[in-house]
This record gives structure tokens, sequence and C-alpha cells, in this order.
């Protein structure tokens, strides 16, 4: 990870789940500038070639602070999960049978959580 992207708070977080074994990529670009189904669908056929079951990408705002992350989940997580997910702030998306989940005002204890329910 190029830690002149990425702040300080960023780096705790992209160290973290790298220490989990994620592959995490780190852009100013974010998920959310994807319009149409066909640009979505494309992001999570990515993970479905991918070894890991989810990938994760940390975006950035101007000041190099994270904006938000998003973890592409292969498969269905299933009611209980999306709903707890929901209630610990996440936004949960579902595209041709696979999960995004998106969370804003991430604060590193929120993502440890995110990822004990979603794992």
């Amino acid at each position: 990870m190029d830690n002149t992207v990425c702040g300080e708070a960023c780096g705790a977080v992209v160290s973290m789940l790298e220490s989990m074994g994620f592959t995490v990529s780190v852009s100013r670009e974010s998920y959310a500038t994807l319009t149409g189904g066909v640009a979505r669908r494309d992001v999570v056929r990515g993970i479905r070639t991918s070894p890991q079951p989810a990938k994760v990408s940390v975006y950035l705002r101007g000041d190099g602070s994270i904006g938000k992350v998003h973890i592409f989940v292969r498969g269905s997580l299933g009611s209980p999960r999306l709903e707890a997910l929901e209630e610990a702030g996440a936004s949960v998306d579902e595209v041709d049978g696979d999960t995004i989940i998106t969370v804003k005002r991430l604060r590193l204890e929120d993502l440890g959580g995110i990822l004990a329910i979603v794992f």
C-alpha cells in the first residue's frame, strides 16, 4: 500500500485488513461513481474469479481520509446477516446473487464488527 496516498486512519484500516488476508485496493474513484447495472455487474464478477470469498476497496476523500469502504462478497449473506449489517450502519446491495456492503463514516472498531457479521 502507498502511504503517500492514504492517511494515518486509512493506513490503520488497510493494515488491519491485509493482516486478515484480504487484498485491499485504495483509490480516489468510488464504486458509487459507476453508473448502470453493467458496470456494477463487472465489479461483482471480479470477485468470482478471485480465490478469496471477498474483496475490499477503500475510497479516499481529497485529504487522504477514508470516504467509504466497499466489501464485495461472493454469494448472498442471507436475511439475518443483511439485517445485522444494516443495523450496524452499513448499506447492502445484492447484484446477480453477490453482495456489496458499503460503509460510510468508518471507524476502525465499526469495521471489525461488520467483518464479524460478514464472516
